[in-house]
């Protein structure tokens, strides 16, 4: 059986998960991960179908309501497969019985890939392939480029490392609830909620597994060393001490990003737990100016993201676009229980995927639990065009 899922709500559950990782053990995250997003999608779908149903209804005669819900117009396939899908849910028989699983459009599918760029910083920024897509080729370089006569062989070439990952082995569940008085107002509706309710759940999954995942049920995240990996499992990298994020630090740490000076970098994502933002990364990155003014800045152009699947005092400082996610297939299957309480049937949805960066060296693990403020500081420049004339204080006797 289920949780009980009035015990806690959406927000509450939400708030939760750093705690729930943070006192998992990186072996058991993986499941840990699997029983959060369970609860959370259908809890997420009990407090939504309501006021769903409501906004719903009154979208019937209004186009602006319409909009609201995110209603769009279904291509053919996915005409097809949310009527079977709703033809499957108005047979209570069916519905308890069969072991029927259907996948997805690749259409709905990008959809949703969509809503999650819109919804999360993190994943707007890096590198989300098209479903559809079930290997994504990565690669690594070494060596240098060269020139020469055209009758001689350049000895120095680049050599390429180029890998596959595949997007069709590893797994996040999730249990949607769907009220049968949906089904009654046609395909639109029940695209419309499906891909509300998993893109609101599948982004916490995706988020920690980008920025954490160990890579062995879970994408490779961007704290893991893609050279160490034992029983399937890839090491977390050993972290960088990070008090202060003076130019000089910031600017050395930046630097172990650009593989010895081969690479240019331009531009830096730092994640960051929601509350370590607020007590540590904000004040360390907070200057006040000589107006009196308070201003946020990094000495080098950085997107700071929170991430609520980071634990405290660990943040992940890399270059954004050189991390590859990507969703293959999302499945949705019966589960045998019946919610007759609320006139509900339960689904399991599966989405397919995986993730990795694209070499070992875009990515840094930082461990800012001594990060500090700085020290506001008034420099005094005395030359002899505007001298700054002092009176020495004889020391008391």
């Amino acid at each position: 059986m289920m949780k009980d899922i009035e015990k806690k709500n959406s927000q509450e559950l939400k708030a939760s998960f750093p705690k729930i990782l943070a006192e998992t053990p990186s072996e058991q995250r993986a499941d840990a991960i699997a029983n959060f997003t369970a609860e959370l999608a259908e809890t997420i779908a009990f407090e939504q179908s309501q006021s769903f149903l409501d906004k719903a209804l009154l979208s019937l005669n209004d186009d602006r309501a319409k909009q609201e819900l995110g209603l769009r117009n279904l291509t053919n396939e996915e005409k097809v497969f949310f009527k079977g899908f709703m033809e499957m849910v108005k047979n209570p028989k069916n519905a308890l019985t069969t072991k029927q699983t259907d996948v997805f459009p690749i259409t709905t599918i990008n959809r949703i890939t969509e809503d999650l760029k819109t919804e999360s910083e993190l994943l707007s920024v890096i590198n989300i392939h098209p479903a559809g897509v079930n290997k994504i080729l990565v690669g690594d370089y070494s060596g240098n480029g060269g020139w020469g006569k055209i009758e001689t062989a350049i000895s120095d070439e680049i050599s390429a490392e180029i890998k596959g990952v595949d997007t069709t082995v590893k797994r996040g569940s999730a249990f949607l609830a769907l009220a049968k008085a949906l089904i009654d107002l046609g395909e639109s509706y029940v695209e419309a909620f499906v891909r509300g309710v998993l893109t609101e759940v599948i982004l916490y999954v995706l988020e920690s597994g980008a920025a954490t995942g160990d890579g062995k049920e879970s994408p490779i995240g961007m704290d893991r060393d893609l050279t160490k990996k034992t029983n399937d499992v890839y090491a977390e990298k050993t972290k960088i001490v990070v008090n202060d994020l003076t130019p000089t630090t910031y600017g050395k740490l930046i630097s172990k990003l650009t593989k010895n000076g081969k690479r240019a970098v331009k531009e830096v994502i730092l994640l960051t737990n929601p509350m370590d933002y607020l007590e540590k990364v904000m004040p360390a990155m907070t200057v006040r100016n000589a107006n009196g003014e308070y201003a946020s800045t990094l000495p080098f152009p950085t997107k700071v993201i929170q991430v609520a699947g980071l634990p405290s005092g660990k943040a992940i400082l890399g270059i954004g676009k050189n991390y590859d996610l990507g969703i293959s297939s999302i499945t949705m299957e019966v589960y045998g229980e019946l919610r007759a309480l609320n006139d509900e049937y339960l689904y399991l949805a599966k989405a397919y995927g995986d993730g990795t960066p694209k070499d070992n060296d875009s990515f840094i693990n930082l461990n800012i639990s001594g990060l500090v403020a700085p020290v506001n500081q008034t420099l005094i420049i005395n030359t002899e065009e505007i001298p700054v004339f002092t009176k020495e204080v004889p020391s008391s006797q």
